[in-house]
């Protein structure tokens, strides 16, 4: 569920005819991630959530806690102010996403690999948010389509680096 919790049916055994709803309330020592993402899979992003990018940003990453296959979504870019679309990344664009997993025996982490064009991020003092289609990946052991990232979460920002000059 949306708050990271499990929702889990379970019937009575004196009674078949009864349902109970059962709720767990999943941490991190469960083995997932919090919901600061609002899905358990994913572990981090860089850039993360509130962080400065500008036109030289050239990859956005986003880490899940289990090997992943592309599928059929897109990473979409928007920016805030008149929610234009910056740049959107189907999973089927090899030249632009691609997937890595971790060489580390026992790690399941896979990393997408989102590569950004220079004019995406170019507007100075702007605000930009990050979505990922549900089915834009997908388990690669039982290719089960994964939940994705809902727009106003993964929020980017432009114009706060301090550039100093030496006279």
């Amino acid at each position: 569920m949306d708050n990271n919790t499990l929702l889990l049916a379970s019937q009575y055994t004196t009674n078949n005819a009864s349902w109970s709803l059962l709720t767990v309330q999943l941490t991190e020592d469960s083995g997932f991630s919090d919901a600061v993402y609002d899905n358990i899979f994913i572990k981090e992003t860089f850039p993360p959530i509130n962080a400065n990018v500008s036109s030289s940003t050239i990859t956005l990453n986003i880490t899940l806690i289990f090997d992943v296959i592309l599928s059929a979504g897109n990473i979409t870019i928007y920016k805030v102010s008149d929610n234009s679309v910056r740049q959107r990344v189907s999973a089927t664009m090899n030249e632009f996403c691609n997937i890595e997993h971790s060489d580390y025996p026992h790690i399941y982490n896979s990393y997408v690999i989102v590569k950004v064009i220079n004019s995406t991020f170019n507007e100075y003092g702007e605000q930009y948010f990050v979505t990922m289609d549900n089915n834009f990946v997908k388990d690669m052991d039982n290719e089960t389509p994964l939940k994705g990232i809902h727009d106003g979460i993964w929020i980017l920002k432009t114009g706060n680096i301090l550039i100093y000059h030496l006279i």
